[in-house]
């Protein structure tokens, strides 16, 4: 009888050192930014310097969001994409909402037409938050919501795409494209 109710303090002190802590790790959690709040942020820097924006949506689960992010933030090719965009990540898409950026999956589904898109699934916009190139492939006649999703370029008609639209709304250099190609291209030699 004295083990089991040693035991039952035992577990019930466990239980309540747990609740502790997660309440304590809740009350240093800050509310992620309004994807709206993020997006005319960045069109505000951008502005200022003289670029375009890079938004792309995200989720920390996303294998391919990862990939597109280590490429575009790897040594060899970064300051290529800073020098011409002001990049931001949009959380859309977590298990657990609450660590979304709240407005997210809206703005990602209804004012870019990605509903029923992958992720990553990213927009260029102007600097004053002008849609001006998203993700999607489309074909001749496809109109806004038309298209398929490239994501993270690693396929050569994906990586074609993602340059047409970096020549588009960039001032990169040959040299540079060239070196940013190269590093999606590898993407599939590596799996």
């Amino acid at each position: 009888m004295m083990i089991r109710k040693i035991l039952v303090t035992f577990f019930l002190s466990i239980g309540a050192i747990t609740a502790i802590i997660a309440q304590a790790d809740m009350a240093n959690v800050t509310p992620m930014a309004s994807a709206q709040d993020v997006v005319a942020a960045a069109c505000k820097e951008a502005k200022a310097a003289n670029k375009n924006v890079f938004i792309s949506f995200t989720a920390s689960w996303c294998s391919w969001c990862k990939k597109m992010k280590n490429i575009m933030e790897s040594e060899e090719v970064k300051k290529y994409f800073t020098d011409n965009y002001e990049i931001r990540y949009l959380v859309a898409g977590e298990r657990d909402n609450a660590k979304d950026n709240p407005g997210a999956i809206e703005m990602k589904a209804q004012k870019f037409n990605g509903a029923n898109q992958g992720i990553p699934f990213w927009v260029i916009l102007d600097a004053d938050g002008k849609l001006l190139y998203d993700s999607k492939i489309r074909k001749e006649g496809d109109g806004p919501a038309g298209g398929n999703n490239v994501g993270c370029p690693a396929q050569d008609n994906e990586i074609a795409y993602f340059i047409n639209v970096l020549n588009s709304t960039s001032k990169m250099t040959e040299k540079q494209i060239v070196e940013i190609a190269t590093a999606f291209g590898k993407i599939l030699k590596k799996q």
